[in-house]
């Protein structure tokens, strides 16, 4: 069985969330276009940037990357 986009950015959100301590949730909008969005931080509250599941996991790649090099 294949994993899913779906999958994969669940999979990338629960590791920035423990590394962060946030609580960043995937939501879909129309045409199945997903967005981010958090009660708990300010700075992620109702950011609404669409963008399509291939965008999202490119988008949560560099997210990863960027936290993996600020935390050296």
């Amino acid at each position: 069985m294949a994993i899913t986009n779906k999958e994969i950015i669940e999979n990338q959100l629960r590791r920035i969330n423990e590394k962060c301590k946030l609580d960043l949730q995937l939501q879909t909008g129309s045409d199945n276009e997903c967005y981010l969005s958090s009660n708990d931080h300010v700075l992620f509250s109702n950011m609404e940037c669409y963008r399509s599941e291939d965008e999202m996991i490119e988008y949560l790649c560099g997210f990863e990357d960027a936290i993996g090099y600020f935390a050296k």
